[in-house]
């Protein structure tokens, strides 16, 4: 009996090797699209932390006094929450009538987050 082919005990074999071998690939692979989503989420906090400066530090913006702010941001499957707050002296924990230069920090958060994502500090002359 000369049979041609391999034995289910062969092709187990096989199996199991090919199954090490790519273990470290899929491990690397894994790794790296972790790290592709981390720096998604922080390219998109941080664009919303720039939008957020941008529109507090707009002189257009500055006829009205520059206050603190709390949002709801929504982006594709991404719920954010952006906060301003300007050191004015009217937050807990402010010095009393604020800074000069005027303090402005900005902060992304996950929606339910304690911890920022992104963080934004700059310091406003009054005009």
């Amino acid at each position: 009996m000369n049979e041609k082919g391999f034995t289910l005990m062969e092709m187990l074999v096989a199996i199991l090797l090919i199954s090490i071998l790519l273990l470290p690939l899929l491990t690397v692979l894994h790794k790296e699209l972790t790290s592709d989503y981390r720096i998604h989420i922080l390219q998109l906090a941080l664009s919303l932390a720039q939008g957020e400066m941008e529109e507090a530090l707009d002189v257009k913006f500055m006829e009205r006094a520059i206050k603190d702010r709390t949002r709801e941001v929504h982006l594709g499957n991404h719920s954010f929450r952006v906060v301003r707050d300007v050191v004015d002296g009217e937050g807990k924990g402010e010095p009393p009538g604020g800074t000069d230069p005027l303090e402005i920090k900005v902060r992304v958060y996950h929606s339910h987050e304690e911890v920022p994502i992104a963080r934004l500090i700059t310091l406003k002359e009054e005009w």
